[in-house]
């Protein structure tokens, strides 16, 4: 690395881009850097995963230097888009006592030596918790299979609930505009429970929360025949 290079480092648990001003000599491995929001910071040297082998002069205007550094983001969100993480999980699934660096990982999945590649990897590692579980910073072990699976499914009943609670929701705007008596969506039942339960417990009910949050997304509507507590209560 060398002043002005880009590099990869780790911000509250995310990827993020800074451009290499100098190695402090005066502090055992610190550099200094310059944030894409133009921020001034000294990290650890341990702290920087990837030199990217871009680099932006020192004298490279403020408007083009962020532009340079949006380009380099985008880049490397394109690949990690297209790392298929389940099929690396795949490859490794019997190994699920092992740990392995991200650069072992990235190595498996990156085709050629293109440092941005490597880097989308690391952040579609980052970006998972469903196939690997990070052991330390940087260092991952594939989950068991019987882990994954269970992870799966529930998945697929949380996508599965918020498609329920939008067809509800469009219910509830429907007969609060109109008279169409129609029958709530199925998988209704579970969000009338909760605006009930709000409207006959008020703060003592357990699942308050819930509701409220429910109540807040459907928010004030203008209506012409009908409120909410005759819609769900009557």
């Amino acid at each position: 690395m060398q002043a002005g290079s880009v590099v990869i480092y780790r911000d509250r648990g995310q990827l993020a881009l800074g451009i290499l001003q100098k190695i402090k000599t005066n502090t055992k491995g610190f550099v200094e850097l310059l944030g894409e929001g133009d921020k001034r910071l000294a990290l650890q040297n341990d702290r920087i995963f990837l030199d990217s082998k871009e680099t932006i002069a020192s004298d490279v205007a403020p408007k083009d230097r962020k532009k340079r550094l949006k380009l380099i983001r985008e880049r490397i969100s394109s690949y990690s888009d297209s790392t298929d993480i389940r099929e690396l999980w795949e490859l490794l699934k019997a190994e699920d006592n092992s740990t392995f660096t991200w650069r072992e990982l990235a190595e498996l999945v990156v085709s050629g030596n293109d440092p941005l590649a490597m880097a989308g990897a690391l952040d579609a590692l980052w970006h998972q918790s469903l196939y690997f579980k990070e052991k330390n910073s940087g260092s991952f072990s594939p989950r068991d299979p019987n882990s994954v699976e269970q992870g799966l499914l529930q998945g697929q009943r949380e996508a599965q609930k918020a498609r329920q609670q939008q067809y509800f929701l469009t219910w509830v705007e429907t007969r609060m505009r109109t008279e169409l008596l129609a029958d709530p969506p199925e998988g209704s039942q579970q969000f009338i429970n909760l605006i009930k339960g709000l409207a006959l417990y008020g703060d003592a009910y357990e699942q308050r929360p819930a509701a409220q949050q429910l109540l807040n997304i459907i928010g004030p509507v203008s209506y012409t025949h009908l409120t909410l507590p005759t819609i769900l209560l009557v």
